[in-house]
């Protein structure tokens, strides 16, 4: 099927699930192999916008065992599709339609936040790695928007960061390809820079910076290291090893050293708090210690952030000097056409030996106390003592700790008040100590039950 594309947006027609076909998008500017179900009953469940400024104008190709169901609801358009899943949260950043996973590229920048993330804008399943694009200026209300990279021919686009120099806005990803080989040995991950003009709003993939490691070598963080002159790429490099990279020109790296961190793995962080740093990993796994410029030397035993499985590889934002500020992750179930959101932004901090974690102060900011909720718009209940049902579960402040659902969190501590943020089908909670931090899925349709000293606010 050929066409000629002469608006802003390429609309595709796609699946929320179902049988995985090929289908290849040969345009001016790139190439796109791409695993899709199609529509075999005449109806979409939604359309993925592909921007021209990735696609280029004129004569795109569509190649695959293509049905006349998918050939006629191809079309343009100069807006995105804007039938966006009904069952999103609010707060809670996720995807218009598709499947997300990991939050990429996070770096502030003129009053904005800008967040990256692993997206298949095709479908509600994992497939097609790209990078979506999210903005927001408050850290609650996001604006999607379009999408910053696609798989090519090289493979697909897997996480990593971004970092804003004087003189130009840097990306770094994995380039994932051979994914289909059984062998991890013929397998092909390299790490690749891109770079935007317009600040965030289209990437130029400029190529590998470094080549073959091991077979699944991945997830670049990069930062700057003013002691030691250098900027430092971490990367997940095998098993539970972490390997630290240098540059002085963000192009060439060395590779510096390495650590291990039991039951770490992928998606590393380095989070700085003075002359301490805590090395992070994908399910919250961490240790605190010292780093050098080529190393990172443990100074305790690895401990743990998440209190759920929920949560997942979270990255921190680029750009802030006064604050620690990640984001999670949420490796929540379908709802509509979309599967998967990210966490509340956290804020991190330390005592010296753990990390501690807090909701965003930005929560605070659009807080209105209430006696009235709507469970169909986001809220806050403060727990200060006994109890509260929220979304089918019990969460207790106990002498001890807190228990959800009957599991003691926390044991031996003094959380303080236990704020949970129920958004939709999320449920969140934090503490006014730094000492939980728990994500759920919940049941917004259930009993609301208060049995205890709690206060409520709503969130505009």
């Amino acid at each position: 099927m050929k066409l000629i594309l002469e608006k802003n947006y390429l609309l595709v027609p796609a699946m929320s699930s179902g049988e995985l076909e090929a289908l290849v998008i040969k345009a001016s500017k790139t190439v796109i192999p791409l695993k899709v179900a199609f529509p075999r009953d005449g109806k979409a469940d939604f359309f993925a916008s592909i921007p021209a400024s990735i696609l280029g104008k004129g004569e795109i190709e569509l190649v695959g065992n293509l049905p006349e169901s998918f050939t006629r609801n191809i079309s343009q358009s100069d807006e995105r599709y804007a039938n966006v899943s009904p069952q999103r949260p609010h707060v809670h950043f996720s995807a218009e339609n598709g499947w997300i996973n990991d939050p990429n590229g996070l770096f502030f920048s003129d009053g904005i936040y800008h967040m990256y993330f692993q997206y298949n804008p095709f479908s509600s399943q994992w497939q097609n790695m790209s990078w979506g694009h999210a903005t927001s200026r408050d850290l609650l209300h996001w604006q999607e928007e379009d999408i910053a990279m696609i798989p090519d021919e090289d493979g697909m686009i897997f996480s990593g960061s971004a970092y804003e120099t004087d003189d130009s806005l840097d990306f770094f990803y994995t380039r994932a390809s051979r994914l289909e080989e059984k062998d991890e040995s013929f397998r092909f991950f390299s790490q690749r820079l891109a770079v935007s003009h317009d600040g965030g709003t289209t990437l130029e993939k400029k190529g590998d910076i470094l080549g073959y490691q091991y077979a699944d070598t991945r997830d670049p963080k990069v930062f700057r290291h003013e002691e030691s002159d250098s900027y430092i790429m971490v990367l997940w490099t095998r098993g539970n090893e972490f390997g630290f990279y240098r540059s002085k020109d963000l192009v060439s790296w060395e590779k510096a050293g390495t650590v291990t961190l039991e039951g770490g793995w992928e998606c590393p962080d380095l989070l700085r708090f003075g002359d301490r740093y805590a090395l992070f990993t994908a399910d919250g796994t961490y240790a605190m210690g010292y780093f050098d410029g080529y190393g990172f030397t443990k100074t305790g035993k690895e401990k743990k952030l998440y209190m759920t499985n929920l949560p997942y590889a979270a990255q921190s934002w680029s750009g802030l000097n006064d604050r620690v500020l990640m984001v999670p992750w949420l490796r929540s179930g379908q709802h509509g056409t979309h599967c998967g959101a990210m966490g509340f932004p956290t804020e991190i901090r330390t005592d010296g030996e753990k990390l501690l974690s807090f909701f965003a102060k930005e929560l605070w900011m659009h807080a209105v106390p209430t006696d009235r909720i709507c469970k169909e718009k986001p809220f806050v209940a403060v727990l200060k003592s006994g109890s509260v049902d929220i979304g089918g579960h019990r969460f207790e402040k106990l002498a001890d700790g807190v228990a959800v659902d009957g599991i003691l969190y926390a044991a031996g501590s003094n959380p303080g008040n236990i704020e949970i943020l129920a958004d939709g089908y999320i449920l969140e909670a934090r503490c006014t100590s730094g000492e939980i931090n728990i994500a759920l899925e919940g049941d917004m349709a259930k009993d609301f039950v208060k049995n205890g000293d709690i206060e409520t606010f709503s969130i505009d």
